[in-house]
């Protein structure tokens, strides 16, 4: 029994064994082919890192560009045209094809090709790869010299524009026009500009608003333009910012530059240079009075729809009458600098009853013209005047401490002072001692200036004291002041220089001030403004140092304000220069020989 039952056991055992070895075997041929597998991989992963290694190694020994080579910077060329350049007797059905040093963007050139004389409207313009077709939809004229002019707005795939503007010109006749006109536009971004010619008829109306242009040429980066081979023929041109670029003036959206005069070539002549341009957004709307009103018996107000600046026969203009159509004497016109469009005048003391206001033709600064005569009715108004004057103005300002030694003291009062019965209201003291080496001069009846008869002392303390029982307004009301003692001090008269040349004009039958306006490099508000009663010497006094240009004009209206011209009716704008360098100023050293022309 019990050799049966340890046979039985034994039995179970071996069977036990032999199943346990049969895993182990199966196994143990697993991980061997696993090993066998790591071990490849092994051998792989170290080929791989064995080439990145060396390919680690060749960049370092390499270094360069990345992949696609250095950034193109470079601005397409043009290689060749057909026709070619200046070529005669071109076939009226001819097509043009410009070929470019590399592919041109094909989205940049419909609004950068300029085709003169203007072609049919449906000239087809394609670019394909390096190449510019132009096929016209209408046979081109006869004996007639055509210009093609490719703007700087073509760019390359890369977004590299031309560098100058190309112009490529034939012509289908025996000859070639060689008529040239050249000149500058002062904008901000004068590379955004295309100035535009038009044949000028005798009678006729040149309408840049109505009319395409005959010709058409983009400036360069500095403003610079030049057109060639025009017809020996009497121009008109202008310089538009043309935003949406359908070659038509926008009224009020675009800005838009008028010359000093058409153009016309004598028959010794085939180049005209010098034409200048300066640009602004023009209002044409008419010149209105919208509101007149009474503040008592001595003044009203009248309001214009836009900033109109008076000059000095302004007041002749404006005539105040009673109801029996007697004259009513007007004393003063005052307007604030700051609200040009509101003048306030003074007049003798009325009594009730109705009044009339005649104000007679007169511009503004883009030659907008009110009617002939405009008739303004006020009611009666019988309230005395009980408003007390004011000091509006001081300058310099109260407590200022960088006073020029030629600088005069200017006060302005908010309305009309009497000046006949006025006595001695104004004293001035150095270091706490009164001086009289001065003069007080009115430049009218709300502004006086205190003037010195030398140069004040560098350095130096003074002290202003207005008498406030004196100034009075015409109905005798008293100046209100909070305070009526105000001081300032002189500058180091060796911290500042001075500008100083001569002023010459090619025009030697022209009339007029000569307006000149200093400004700061990098500032757009002048710093001093000078008007000479002609052409010669200037002289900028006491300025400061640094980096300064010079705006100059010919003042042919006579209002010390640049006037840009009128498009229609055309007005042409005042000849002007604009100093292409700055000009450097030292300390205690005067920039002298700063010598400017005026050109026709």
């Amino acid at each position: 029994m019990e050799n049966s039952l340890f046979c039985k056991e034994k039995l179970r055992r071996n069977k036990y064994h032999r199943k346990k070895s049969g895993y182990v075997r199966k196994n143990l041929n697993f991980l061997r082919r696993f090993g066998k597998l790591c071990a490849s991989m092994n051998r792989i992963i170290f080929k791989i890192n064995i080439l990145l290694m060396l390919s680690g190694l060749y960049a370092c020994a390499n270094q360069g560009f990345p992949p696609g080579g250095p950034e193109d910077r470079t601005p397409p060329e043009i290689i060749s045209t057909e026709p070619d350049m200046i070529s005669l007797n071109v076939p009226t059905d001819q097509n043009v094809e410009i070929l470019f040093s590399e592919k041109i963007n094909a989205g940049t050139v419909a609004k950068a090709v300029f085709i003169s004389p203007t072609p049919g409207e449906n000239t087809e313009i394609k670019v394909n790869g390096k190449r510019l077709l132009i096929r016209f939809s209408e046979p081109l004229i006869k004996n007639m010299t055509y210009t093609i002019t490719l703007g700087t707005g073509i760019k390359d795939l890369h977004g590299n524009g031309l560098l100058h503007s190309f112009t490529l010109a034939f012509s289908t006749g025996a000859q070639l026009d060689h008529n040239e006109i050249s000149g500058k536009v002062f904008a901000e971004k004068p590379e955004e500009v295309t100035v535009w010619a038009y044949f000028l008829e005798t009678g006729s109306v040149v309408n840049p608003s109505l009319q395409r242009p005959r010709y058409i040429t983009q400036c360069s980066s500095d403003g610079s333009f030049e057109f060639t081979n025009l017809a020996p023929r009497k121009y008109r041109l202008f310089a538009v910012d043309d935003r949406i670029k359908n070659q038509t003036y926008q009224i009020g959206r675009e800005t838009i530059g008028v010359t000093s005069s058409d153009i016309v070539f004598p028959e010794d002549t085939t180049f005209i240079g010098n034409k200048f341009f300066r640009l602004t957004k023009r209002d044409t709307s008419r010149l209105r009075i919208v509101q007149a009103d009474q503040a008592d018996r001595r003044h009203f107000r009248i309001r214009f729809s836009k900033p109109v600046f008076p000059t000095d026969s302004t007041l002749r203009k404006c005539r105040l009458s009673d109801g029996e159509n007697h004259t009513v004497q007007i004393l003063d016109l005052f307007f604030d600098e700051e609200q040009p469009e509101i003048w306030s005048f003074t007049t003798v003391a009325r009594d009730s009853g109705r009044r009339h206001l005649f104000i007679y033709s007169f511009p503004d600064q883009f030659r907008n013209f009110l009617p002939d005569s405009i008739r303004f009715d006020f009611s009666g108004i019988v309230s005395a005047d009980t408003s007390r004057p004011a000091l509006a103005e001081m300058v310099p300002e109260d407590s200022s401490q960088i006073v020029e030694q030629n600088s005069p003291l200017k006060f302005v009062f908010s309305e009309s002072i009497d000046t006949v019965n006025i006595g001695d209201f104004f004293s001035l003291f150095r270091d706490s001692v009164a001086i009289d080496n001065y003069t007080c001069r009115w430049k009218n009846l709300t502004t006086f200036s205190i003037i010195p008869d030398s140069l004040w002392r560098g350095l130096t303390w003074y002290r202003g004291r207005l008498d406030t029982e004196e100034i009075k307004d015409f109905a005798g009301n008293l100046l209100r002041l909070k305070k009526n003692e105000f001081s300032w001090r002189i500058i180091d008269p060796d911290t500042l220089t001075s500008i100083s040349g001569r002023i010459l004009d090619e025009d030697s039958a022209a009339t007029g001030p000569v307006c000149l306006q200093l400004q700061q490099a990098g500032r757009k508000e002048k710093v001093k403004q000078i008007c000479l009663p002609d052409t010669g010497m200037y002289r900028f006094d006491k300025i400061f140092p640094g980096k300064y240009f010079i705006l100059g004009f010919r003042d042919v209206d006579k209002n010390g304000i640049y006037s840009y011209g009128s498009v229609v009716p055309f007005y042409p704008a005042e000849r002007f220069f604009v100093t292409t360098d700055t000009i450097l100023v030292r300390s205690r050293w005067p920039n002298e020989g700063n010598n400017y022309i005026l050109r026709k």
